[in-house]
């Protein structure tokens, strides 16, 4: 009885002396171990993603090329020019005058608040580039709604930033209206 009593203690103490510290290292070991296993899957699972993307455009040609279409690399005036004019001589719109401002960068995560105007910070994204090209046309009403609907659809963005319509005063003249527009087109700094 004193010999089961003895073993009984004894059982306590290497219990609580060396079984019950390890049985806490083992369960940080595990939640270490769970933890990485965790973050391996989330990595394994990015870069399945990733290589997704880069399957997917692999077959889209040179993307960036796409891309400088649609928005420049360069300011390139000239072409926006040319393609205003080319949308305006198919609509049968007339350009009577026409003005460039100055090149200015655009922060891409620019927040309006109340209290005027927050940028945030992305190392990823750079400013875009903007130029407005102030134009005064006249023409149609019709051909005019024709120049706009082209404008929207054109390859390079273009964005309307004001527009006045002015009937021209003088009856049985082919140009019934006079528009002032201005349009901002973008390009890529880089």
């Amino acid at each position: 009885m004193i010999l089961s009593l003895f073993f009984l203690v004894g059982a306590f103490i290497i219990y609580f002396q060396f079984i019950q510290p390890l049985y806490g290292d083992v369960q940080t070991v595990r939640s270490e171990m769970e933890s990485r296993q965790n973050f391996l899957a989330q990595q394994k699972e990015a870069i399945q993603k990733v290589q997704q993307l880069i399957g997917v455009y692999q077959g889209q040609g040179d993307l960036q090329q796409k891309v400088s279409q649609v928005i420049p690399t360069s300011t390139d005036t000239v072409g926006a020019i040319a393609q205003l004019n080319g949308l305006a001589s198919n609509s049968r719109i007339r350009i009577d005058s026409l003005s460039l401002g100055a090149p200015m960068l655009v922060a891409p995560n620019v927040v309006n608040t109340a209290a005027g105007q927050f940028v945030t910070e992305d190392s990823f994204t750079k400013p875009l580039g903007m130029v407005t090209i102030q134009m005064k046309l006249s023409g149609t009403y019709q051909d005019f709604k024709d120049f706009v609907a082209k404008l929207e659809t054109n390859l390079r963005i273009f964005e309307v930033k004001t527009l006045t319509i002015v009937p021209s005063g003088k009856n049985g003249v082919s140009n019934p209206y006079a528009y002032d527009l201005a349009v901002v087109v973008y390009y890529q700094s880089l």
